[in-house]
């Protein structure tokens, strides 16, 4: 819908299907299983992108309102193909064939008679069937350093040589992929997500800058919000893109070493910029610029603030500008397959630079200017590639073909070609406060559930259960209640609980409480085999009482490829048992124990863990380690435990596979009632 009731839809960018689409020319139709649920050998496009095909198929073929049927039929998953079925008359996985059929068919009818830029590969692939991207390549002095990911591998920064033998750099954290990265005089620096100390809902996007010479990384931002950052060609300054709450944009310029704003670019009209760049001379930024659905790319004077549009505003899907001395060139989708494109600043003319099958990106040319280095898309990945310098090749705009598929037309007619972005009310709405106290309690889901194998708050497992349960939770996720019965037939046990938890504060609060009761009816024969009196039974009832009150200081950061958790946690607990043996014939128990627990519960726990790749179960690198101690202040019923735990996550010999080593210590006394999870304990 996206795609059909706006200009910039994502289905209009061919870059959003890449992958799809190299697979099923290249690797054929994978089964609808693989294509669903992914897949460890191969790359596969996330069900974003699978969904657009099928759904726009289905509406291809079957009118505009076939989803709607469809989903009036069911909105249960395992439902669908039943619906599908009932609806169209063929089976999903029917479906699913015809619509990479139709696919098929068109893009081998898009790519018929294309004539390809030769190009030479830079990067080695030593199994081509893991598949990798070398990604937003560029010149340094020792070589060409590119971001690679894949399959197998994480995001990190590695350097080429001549020789196409490639030394890792650096592995950052969670980097913008989109905005790219840039390099000058053996620094880099690069966007990246960092979450806040404590709320895991809140994150900035700061500016990383390595050091490659040093082998340094330093934060030069903290709470910020850079969209995309850049180095200048002496590597003192950067420029990026920063947005507030209030969605102002700007292209402000830093210092490389300290991070401190130096200038704020004006943008009166609030446009926004995407992956801006120095020119050669130090003096210029480049940067593609936004406007009421339409882009142009804009030429800014650094020492003036004076700024130009190179290009006409349109619905041109372009990308990554970057200055080439009287050439500027970019990503654009002009022909419906993404190539790279120049414009020349002295006449104005734009010309096509690459014709490559899939697509082409991220122009940079070489120290010597004798060629120009970009990424090239195959069905393993993106490559470094390199082709000559040599402008009389380039074919004018005037004369590029247009081979565009346009899948979406027909759901755009559906819509009656209306663009919903031009008919935005321009409505003022009233700031209200909010009153989070007022809104504790929001009831969104209850009702019954079954449950085979189950072990709940201490009762034994069964498989006749049935737990009635209430949850709520506040707009805001601060408040969470939920509340419940839980009934066992086989053991006659059941349990009445709540908990509360408040998140609003710095320290997460919980509050829980439950009530518990077990019945059994025993023979007295059976219990009492030296008695003679048959027809008499044992009552044995187990009543539980439990209140809890835990309040816990949870941490988080990162640094590099590491993330590191801090928790600080106590919890105290009154628990109240009373057992009770009642013969048939007598209205009194003959043998009933209490007894009363006061437990004050204290727990740290420290975690670092590394990144790892999509194949990876287990992350390469991992510690954990938590501390327990637990005791009872009060008269009553004494006891203590001391418990540690230390678990360490290390690279086995085999890639992609790990190995654990644990080992955990506890103590306690005989009577203590309480005891950590996965260490047997002493004493």
């Amino acid at each position: 819908m996206e795609t059909a009731l706006t200009k910039g839809g994502r289905g209009r960018s061919p870059r959003f299907g890449l992958l799809y689409k190299a697979n099923l020319l290249e690797r054929g139709i994978f089964s609808y299983q693989k294509q669903i649920f992914g897949s460890y050998k191969h790359a596969v496009p996330d069900h974003y992108r699978v969904g657009y095909y099928l759904t726009t198929h289905l509406r291809r073929q079957y009118g505009a309102d076939v989803l709607g049927n469809i989903l009036q039929q069911t909105t249960f998953p395992m439902l669908l193909p039943l619906a599908v079925k009932r609806v169209t008359g063929k089976h999903l996985l029917k479906v699913y064939q015809d619509a990479n059929q139709a696919l098929l068919n068109l893009w081998h009818e898009q790519l018929k008679d294309l004539k390809v830029t030769p190009v030479q590969r830079l990067n080695a692939r030593r199994d081509p069937a893991v598949y990798t991207d070398y990604s937003y390549p560029q010149v340094c002095e020792e070589g060409i350093i590119a971001l690679k990911t894949g399959i197998g591998t994480p995001a990190q920064f590695i350097l080429l040589d001549t020789q196409q033998k490639e030394q890792q750099i650096f592995t950052p954290g969670y980097i913008d992929q989109e905005a790219g990265f840039s390099v000058a005089q053996g620094k880099i620096v690069w966007v990246e997500c960092i979450p806040d100390l404590r709320w895991k809902d809140r994150s900035y996007s700061v500016i990383q800058l390595y050091d490659s010479k040093a082998k340094r990384l330093k934060t030069l931002t903290h709470k910020s919000r850079y969209g995309a950052a850049a180095l200048s060609p002496d590597a003192t300054k950067i420029v990026a893109l920063e947005s507030d709450e209030s969605y102002n944009h700007q292209l402000v310029i830093l210092d490389a070493e300290q991070g401190q704003i130096l200038r704020r670019l004006p943008n009166p009209g609030n446009h926004l910029y995407f992956t801006p760049r120095w020119g050669a001379d130090g003096q210029h930024i480049v940067a593609v610029k936004q406007a009421k659905q339409q882009s142009t790319i804009s030429l800014t004077n650094v020492i003036t603030g004076e700024s130009q549009d190179i290009l006409p505003y349109s619905e041109e899907n372009i990308g990554f500008p970057a200055m080439m001395g009287r050439y500027l060139s970019y990503n654009s989708a002009y022909n419906g397959i993404d190539n790279i494109y120049v414009i020349d600043l002295q006449t104005k003319k734009r010309y096509q630079v690459t014709s490559r099958k899939y697509g082409a990106y991220h122009l940079t040319i070489s120290a010597d200017g004798q060629w120009l280095i970009l990424n090239d898309f195959t069905k393993d990945g993106m490559d470094v590639v390199k082709m000559p310098f040599d402008p009389q090749q380039w074919i004018p705009l005037e004369k590029v073909e247009d081979r565009a598929v346009r899948y979406y037309e027909p759901l755009v007619e559906q819509e009656d070609n209306r663009d919903l972005l031009e008919h935005i009310p321009n409505h003022t709405y009233p700031i209200e406060p909010y009153q989070p106290w007022k809104h504790l309690i929001n009831i969104h889901s209850w009702g019954p559930q079954f449950s085979i194998d189950d072990r709940s708050r201490g009762l034994t497992s069964s498989q006749n259960q049935v737990m009635l349960t209430i949850y709520s939770q506040d707009l805001l996720n601060t408040a969470i209640w939920k509340a419940g019965y839980t009934h066992n037939f086989t053991d006659k046990a059941g349990e009445l609980l709540t908990n509360f938890t408040y998140q609003g504060w710095y320290s997460i609060i919980d509050v829980g409480g439950s009530i518990t009761r077990r019945y059994d009816k025993l023979s007295l024969r059976a219990s009492l085999p030296s008695t003679r009196r048959d027809g008499q039974y044992i009552h044995y009832i187990r009543y539980g009482k439990e209140l809890s009150l835990r309040a816990s200081l949870p941490s988080i950061w990162r640094h590099g490829q590491y993330i590191h958790n801090l928790t600080f946690s106590t919890a105290s607990k009154l628990y109240q048992k009373s057992e009770k043996l009642t013969l048939s014939t007598a209205s009194k128990p003959f043998q009933e124990s209490k007894s009363n627990w006061y437990i004050q519960n204290y727990v740290a726990s420290f975690s670092r863990t590394s990144q790892k790749s999509p194949r990876d179960i287990h992350y390469p690198w991992k510690q954990k380690l938590e501390l327990h101690y637990a005791h009872t202040p009060y008269r009553g019923v004494q006891g203590q435990l001391w418990a540690a735990k230390v678990r360490l996550y290390l690279p086995s010999v085999l890639q992609h596979h790990s190995l654990q080593v644990g080992i955990g210590y506890q103590y306690k006394t005989s009577l203590f009632p309480y005891s950590v999870p996965g260490i047997r304990p002493s004493g």
